[in-house]
C-alpha cells in the first residue's frame, strides 16, 4: 500500500504536475537501472528499456490502483519491459547462432575502467552466460534477490507470486549459478562477483540448503 508521500506524490502526478514527474523518475530512475543493468544487458539496451519502463508508468499512471507501493509496481513494469526484450533476443539468436564477447557488451574495458581483474572478467563471462540459459524466472529472482537485495516477500509481490515459490525459484537459480563457476574452476573462498560485492561463499552456503 501507498503511505502518505506516495499518494500526494501520486495524485500529484495524475494532475499533470511537472515537478511531481520529476520526483518520481529521480526518486526511482536509478533503482530501475540498476536492476535492468544487473540482468547483464547491453548498455545501449538498459538505457532503452529504463526509457520504456518510464514511458509505460507515466502512460499508466491513471489506472495504477495504489495496492502496492511505487517501487513495486515500477519492478513489475520493468520485469515485463525485459522479458519482452529477452524474448525477442532469443529469437535473434537462434537466427544468428552467435553471441558477441560479454566484455564488449557491457562495455567493460572503456577508458575508464582499463584495470579491471583478469579473473573478475572470467567471472563475469560465467555469470552472464549463466543467467543467459537460465530460465527467466529464476533469472528476475535470483537478480532481485542477491544484486537488488530485495527480501524474498518483496520479490513475490513484485512477480505477484507465493513466497515459496520464490525460495523454490531462487534455490534452482543459485544451484545453477553454484554449479556453473564450479565447473568453470572457480575456487569458492572469497570468491565474489564484479557486480554488487556478492561473496560467492555466502551463495555456497545458501545453495546448500539453506532458505531465506
Amino acid at each position: 500500500m501507498l503511505d502518505e508521500h506516495e499518494t500526494r506524490l501520486v495524485e500529484r502526478c495524475r494532475n499533470g504536475n511537472e515537478a511531481a514527474w520529476a520526483e518520481l523518475y529521480q526518486t526511482h530512475a536509478p533503482t530501475v537501472t540498476r536492476f535492468i543493468a544487473r540482468m547483464l544487458l547491453p548498455k545501449d539496451v538498459v538505457e532503452d528499456l529504463v526509457q520504456q519502463v518510464f514511458v509505460e508508468v507515466f502512460s499508466s499512471l491513471k489506472r495504477f490502483r495504489g495496492d502496492s507501493k511505487v517501487s513495486t509496481w515500477l519492478y513489475r513494469v520493468a520485469v515485463f519491459q525485459v522479458q519482452r526484450h529477452l524474448r525477442s533476443e532469443w529469437r535473434l539468436w537462434r537466427r544468428k547462432r552467435a553471441a558477441a564477447d560479454v566484455c564488449t557488451v557491457l562495455g567493460i574495458f572503456s577508458s575508464d575502467n582499463p584495470a579491471m581483474h583478469a579473473e573478475m572478467v572470467a567471472q563475469l563471462r560465467v555469470l552472464k552466460s549463466t543467467l543467459d540459459s537460465m530460465n527467466s524466472k529464476h533469472r528476475f529472482v535470483w537478480v532481485m534477490r542477491e544484486l537488488q537485495g530485495l527480501s524474498t516477500e518483496e520479490v513475490a509481490a513484485v512477480l505477484d507470486t507465493k513466497v515459496g515459490t520464490v525460495r523454490s525459484r531462487l534455490f534452482e537459480a543459485r544451484r545453477q549459478v553454484f554449479a556453473a563457476f564450479g565447473k568453470a574452476g572457480f575456487a569458492t573462498d572469497g570468491l565474489s562477483f564484479p557486480l554488487g560485492g556478492i561473496h560467492f561463499d555466502e551463495i555456497a552456503a545458501k545453495t546448500r540448503g539453506a532458505s531465506q
